[in-house]
């Protein structure tokens, strides 16, 4: 059985590549298994003890995460998965990827729209004296309206719609 020790890292690679790479090699040998991240630190960091959970290095892996997540994604359309408390692995194929990482960033979208059009309502455009910037402000405002739309909000919900009581019994 391979370890992380048979991983080998290129030091001249960034901390972000190193990962991409380690991630890519550990679904090739490890389909599915997630691996811990003091795990992953000690390989891609070439550390020869395990670091803690909490320690700088896992740190370190962490914030390579969305360089490592957009190198994977180019090369192979596969996504990187941290699940909390177990570690991190691609995604095993497009389904999973819209499942999770897709259907997360959609919401993510929802929430900041939800997020700019609450702070739109405590801003008093007739307080603002820069033209530009009011014109801006109302810009921004037209925008998050479109975005915070019913349908739009709807479109954005990867969450399959449940069905009713006539389509699921046969009743038309």
């Amino acid at each position: 059985m391979k370890t992380t020790r048979d991983f080998v890292v290129d030091p001249a690679d960034s901390n972000a590549k190193r990962l991409a790479k380690y991630v890519l090699w550990a679904h090739k040998m490890y389909p599915g298994r997630p691996m811990p991240l003091p795990l992953v630190a000690q390989a891609v960091l070439m550390l020869t003890r395990k670091p803690s959970a909490d320690g700088q290095d896992v740190k370190k892996i962490k914030n390579a995460l969305p360089g490592a997540q957009e190198i994977v994604g180019t090369q192979t359309g596969m996504g990187i998965r941290n699940i909390a408390g177990v570690g991190l692995r691609a995604t095993m194929d497009d389904a999973e990827h819209a499942k999770t990482l897709y259907e997360r960033d959609a919401r993510g979208v929802v929430n900041a729209a939800k997020r700019l059009d609450k702070r739109r309502g405590w801003i008093k455009t007739s307080n603002i004296s820069d033209p530009a910037l009011r014109a801006r402000v109302n810009s921004i405002a037209s925008a998050c309206r479109l975005l915070t739309s019913a349908d739009i909000i709807g479109k954005l919900s990867l969450t399959a719609p449940k069905k009713d009581d006539a389509s699921s019994n046969g009743k038309k």
